[in-house]
């Protein structure tokens, strides 16, 4: 009896053991996916460059570092001349990528982010390279050559000044279609199987040009992939605000291979020579 008494204790002692072991792993588990989470929050991060000779921090011209300021229940994108503000955030994780979702106030949008890890202190936000913060003193900046005509900080006050007065309203052909074809002014331009974000740089007070400035990666939108090429420092079409309406002349896309490519213009879908004339849509 005394041995089957020891019998006992010892089976209870390695199943005591061994419920230790796991819960101990799953507690080590959610700290490290805590962890991975927490890294990102409070932290910001600047757009890396990668070149053949490495990586570098460009600066364009009048312009800043794109950058993101990652907070618990906040977000600022920094584009370099437009900042977008993202609100109600909400944090998640699969495996080692952090997912975050959250509201554009300036677009008025549902945006999401898919960051991740890399070695040292790179992340990828969207697949794009970032660098913390922290560690930018290790990459070079190299600054983009301003005109010598011209002083930098003026430069940067006449050309890449917002174009508050339109900003957030939505120009359209056709307002009334239930898949009406829009640009929002400082936002995207929205088709119906087409989604990107936009950046300005103002020609005049009336005129501004337009840039592709990312796409949204999770969207239903199947030609964004497209897109994935796209040259960020040539213009995508150039608008002129006229009395309540918007003149718009249509470019296209230019891709690395200096390609153009998409230049039917999307609220015809025919390829334009002359500018078409933009309604203001209520919002």
């Amino acid at each position: 009896m005394r041995k089957f008494d020891l019998f006992l204790n010892l089976v209870f002692l390695i199943l005591f053991t061994s419920c230790n072991s796991s819960n101990s792993s799953v507690t080590n588990a959610a700290k490290i996916e805590y962890k991975n989470i927490d890294s990102i929050i409070g932290h910001k991060f600047f757009k890396v460059t990668e070149t053949d000779s490495g990586n570098i921090l460009f600066q364009p011209c009048g312009a800043e570092i794109e950058n993101y300021k990652i907070n618990e229940d906040l977000i600022i994108h920094n584009w370099g001349q437009e900042t977008d503000i993202i609100k109600e955030v909400y944090q998640s994780q699969e495996n080692q990528t952090i997912l975050i979702k959250g509201h554009n106030e300036n677009s008025s949008l549902n945006e999401s982010y898919k960051v991740k890890k890399e070695k040292d202190s790179y992340f990828r936000i969207n697949n794009i390279l970032f660098i913390d913060s922290n560690s930018i003193k290790d990459l070079k900046i190299v600054e983009e050559f301003c005109a010598e005509d011209q002083p930098s900080n003026e430069k940067k006050s006449i050309k890449f000044e917002t174009i508050n007065h339109i900003k957030g309203l939505n120009f359209s052909i056709d307002c009334k279609s239930p898949n009406y074809v829009y640009f929002l002014v400082g936002g995207q331009f929205v088709t119906s199987d087409l989604t990107f974000n936009t950046r300005l740089e103002k020609i005049d007070d009336s005129t501004f040009n337009i840039y592709y400035s990312g796409s949204f990666e999770d969207n239903l939108h199947n030609r964004n992939k497209e897109l994935t090429d796209a040259l960020k420092e040539v213009p995508i079409a150039k608008a002129n605000h006229i009395e309540g309406k918007l003149e718009l002349t249509w470019y296209g896309f230019v891709n690395n291979s200096q390609v153009k490519f998409l230049e039917q213009n999307p609220f015809t879908g025919q390829i334009e020579t002359d500018p078409i004339i933009l309604d203001k849509c209520d919002n």
